[in-house]
């Protein structure tokens, strides 16, 4: 038997909120879509609920004890919403040091199943001083990233090490920034020319903020890498990195797309069929 339409909408919701970290919006919507499923199967013969009922609806605390109905439906999902939006906060506020610690703590295998992995550096989210982060080992790396996933977590994490460039060219000082990229920006693989090329750029500007480069400096960007890990983290976690609703907009642009072709299709046809009278 289907589930109620209603409960399905709730699902789909949920599961986007979730996914986006939106975890105190999700709990508030599980508790007052709980409460309005509760008002509607009262009968009218049926007294309010007393004080004990309703208070089975509120959270037991405010830091992720998640009331158990919710909590049932996908336990996996609730318990890595924590460690998801602390990551994603960190990007956010531009704490790409405490970022890496994160990843490293919470989710050792995405640095363990990077080329990154044998010269990591805890302490502060990059690499050690190595001869394996030299040029000459390109082709070793191209082997090593053949695995498209891995592939992508290695771009995505130096994406975070760029960006942590950045961060040190807004607040620090320009010798600050000088030796991070020579100790940490080497080229280590072709695709990453560019990346370095572009955020590098920042240092020729006195006041990198009304340059040409000023987007590099921008919230967007850092919410963009941000959602960037996020889905290499649910990747990771054998977790979909697109939610029912994304996909629903997308068949509805499709749908949108062709339902506008067939009427202009059938205008023209009108137009012929006028001219032809």
């Amino acid at each position: 038997m289907e589930p109620p339409i209603d409960d399905m909408c709730h699902d789909i919701i949920m599961e986007y909120l979730m996914h986006s970290c939106y975890k105190n919006t999700a709990k508030a919507f599980d508790k007052e879509f709980k409460k309005q499923s509760q008002y509607c199967t009262i009968s009218v013969a049926t007294p309010p609920p007393t004080l004990s009922q309703d208070a089975m609806d509120i959270d037991q605390d405010e830091n992720g004890t998640i009331d158990g109905n919710v909590l049932g439906k996908d336990e996996k999902a609730w318990a890595l919403l924590d460690a998801r939006k602390d990551l994603y906060d960190a990007i956010e506020r531009g704490d790409i040091p405490q970022a890496f610690d994160l990843i490293q703590k919470r989710f050792p295998g995405l640095i363990q199943g990077s080329v990154f992995s044998e010269d990591y550096d805890s302490s502060n989210g990059t690499t050690t001083n190595n001869k394996n982060n030299s040029m000459t080992d390109i082709d070793d790396m191209n082997d090593y990233e053949k695995d498209e996933e891995t592939a992508r977590t290695s771009r995505v994490l130096f994406k975070l090490r760029c960006q942590q460039f950045i961060e040190i060219v807004r607040s620090a000082t320009e010798v600050e920034a000088i030796r991070y990229a020579q100790q940490y920006l080497r080229p280590m693989h072709k695709e990453y020319h560019a990346m370095i090329t572009e955020v590098a750029s920042l240092i020729a500007y006195a006041d990198p903020e009304q340059s040409n480069q000023a987007h590099l400096l921008s919230q967007d960007r850092r919410r963009q890498l941000a959602d960037e890990v996020n889905c290499i983290v649910l990747a990771y976690c054998k977790m979909p990195e697109q939610t029912a609703m994304e996909k629903l907009h997308k068949q509805h642009q499709v749908v949108q797309q062709e339902l506008d072709t067939l009427k202009k299709m059938d205008e023209k046809s009108c137009s012929r069929e006028k001219l032809a009278i």
